[in-house]
């Protein structure tokens, strides 16, 4: 049975897709949504039929997309330039935070008396665990985005966990990198220093990779979505 209610909550959820419309235009658009349908229904046309009618006159998402686009181009440009600023400050966080947490991991394996190259290696697999851990949840929460609109700014919970992240990494970083000097030889902190930064660098290479064809597969279908949303 057709649910007039549902029908509009779910056109206004494809329309807050687009970053050019903001949440103030949808309310404008769903307000002349509504006006029409309410028309339409006092010509005798049923509610889901008014809807359709309705929501055809004003045009698909993409192309209300494209026209709000040309007005609201400096705001779509302040957030994207918003939300790539939060992404690389976030990664360094988030970077500080799992060469820390393989530093305490190397360091750990050094104290129960494996120096040297497994002290190393503990810390390289440590941080694939953990990157491929981002990656995966990154990717789930892509899938997540596909049904929910998206968020115009950057809540100040995230700003805080980005700041706790940098302080915190970098503080156990420092920390146990001095402590592990300290407890072995200095030709078996080296060679574990080595395999950490070594493995590091192929861990990045491969996020890198990993990364940009997430990146790709996901714009693809969202644009793929986009076209085939019918209101």
């Amino acid at each position: 049975m057709f649910d007039l209610e549902c029908a509009i909550h779910d056109w206004k959820q494809r329309g807050q897709r687009a970053e050019s419309v903001t949440r103030a235009d949808i309310g404008e658009l769903e307000e002349h949504l509504r006006e029409s349908i309410a028309g339409l229904v006092n010509k005798d046309l049923t509610e889901e039929e008014a809807f359709l009618v309705a929501s055809i006159r004003l045009g698909e998402h993409a192309a209300l997309g494209e026209e709000y686009g040309k007005v609201n181009g400096v705001t779509v440009w302040s957030r994207r330039v918003l939300w790539m600023v939060f992404g690389y400050v976030g990664g360094i966080a988030l970077a500080s935070a799992i060469s820390g947490f393989c530093m305490c991991i190397g360091t750990l394996s050094a104290y129960l008396g494996y120096a040297g190259t497994p002290a190393g290696l503990a810390g390289v697999i440590a941080g694939l665990a953990s990157w491929a851990t981002v990656v995966a949840l990154l990717y789930l929460r892509t899938r997540q985005n596909d049904a929910t609109p998206r968020s115009e700014f950057v809540s100040t919970g995230w700003l805080v966990a980005v700041v706790v992240l940098m302080v915190t990494g970098t503080g156990a970083r420092l920390v146990a990198s001095n402590v592990h000097a300290q407890m072995v030889p200095m030709d078996q902190y080296g060679t574990s220093v080595w395999w950490t930064s070594m493995g590091g660098l192929a861990i990045q290479c491969s996020i890198m990779l990993v990364g940009t064809g997430l990146i790709l597969t996901t714009r693809a279908r969202l644009s793929h979505q986009s076209i085939l949303s019918v209101d």
